[in-house]
Parts: structure tokens; C-alpha cells; sequence
């Protein structure tokens, strides 16, 4: 998975929710599959918003129980920061709008050593496995810390 955590723009609940519906189709939709071996409620939801139809057999139902992963994987890359309200063009970012918090490459992805912190205990709460990251893209010294500081989390 391309790990990209995401934050709300502002503490107006309706940003809040708008991240957290974000979480749900970014990172848990498939995430929930892997580790649960079920979809979500929420997948549900998803699924009418955007016209799908799925034949799940029970034989599926079986097969998608049995073949849950031992460990969570993702790649880190940068933050997203979302709104629901209305921004000028200069607050864009190549995804969301520009947290004010962060510097951003000349990408436009905005450089989040925390964010690594922010989605492994995010991660690690919902789903209580072993995580490994495949794939970083800055923040190298940070990165090393926060795993261990991770690893001390979990003994």
C-alpha cells in the first residue's frame, strides 16, 4: 500500500469526518480485507457512492478469511491535508491543500517526518500486527528513530 496519512484542514468537524471517510477508502478499505479477511461497513457505503456492484460468493467470504496477511506493509511517502471548505489556488498542494505545518518538495508533496509516527500507530491500533515498511521516500535519520521507537511500543 502506498502509505499517505491524512489530516483534517481545519478542526471543523465536517473536515474531520471528510479525513476520516479518506482513512476509510485510502488506507482501511483494502487494509481491512488483508488483516480482517472481510470488507468493512463501510465498504458498503463506498460501494453506492460510486455505482459498484459486487458478487461476493460464500465460497469468496471463505477464501477471504483464510488468506489474511501476517503483517501490514505499506511504502511512506508524505501527508495529505484536506478540506471541505473553499481555498485559493496558491493553498493547493500536488494532493489536498498545503499544511501550513510542513515544507513541500518541488513536487508539491509535503516533506512530514511525523507522518510516519502519525499512520504506524494508526495502523498498529486498528489492525495489532506486525508492520514493515517497504519503502520511504525523506526524513531517512527520522525514520530509523521512529522504529525504534516503535519497537519499543510493542515490547
Amino acid at each position: 500500500m502506498a502509505g499517505v496519512p491524512i489530516y483534517p484542514g481545519t478542526c471543523d468537524p465536517k473536515d474531520i469526518l471528510n479525513a476520516y471517510h479518506k482513512w476509510e477508502a485510502d488506507w482501511y478499505y483494502c487494509g481491512d480485507v488483508h488483516c480482517f479477511g472481510e470488507y468493512s461497513s463501510f465498504s458498503k457505503r463506498l460501494w453506492n457512492e460510486h455505482g459498484v456492484t459486487l458478487d461476493i460468493t460464500e465460497e469468496d467470504k471463505i477464501d477471504l478469511k483464510d488468506g489474511v496477511v501476517d503483517m501490514f506493509t505499506y511504502s511512506y511517502y508524505m501527508s495529505q491535508t484536506y478540506t471541505t471548505h473553499q481555498v485559493d489556488k496558491q493553498e493547493l498542494a500536488s494532493y489536498g491543500i498545503k499544511n501550513k505545518y510542513l515544507k513541500y518538495s518541488d513536487w508539491g508533496w509535503a516533506v512530514d517526518c511525523d507522518g510516519l509516527q502519525y499512520s504506524l500507530e494508526k495502523i498498529y491500533g486498528r489492525y495489532r500486527k506486525p508492520i514493515m515498511i517497504v519503502r520511504y521516500r525523506s526524513c531517512s535519520s527520522r525514520i530509523l528513530d521512529t522504529i525504534r521507537d516503535y519497537k519499543d511500543w510493542n515490547t
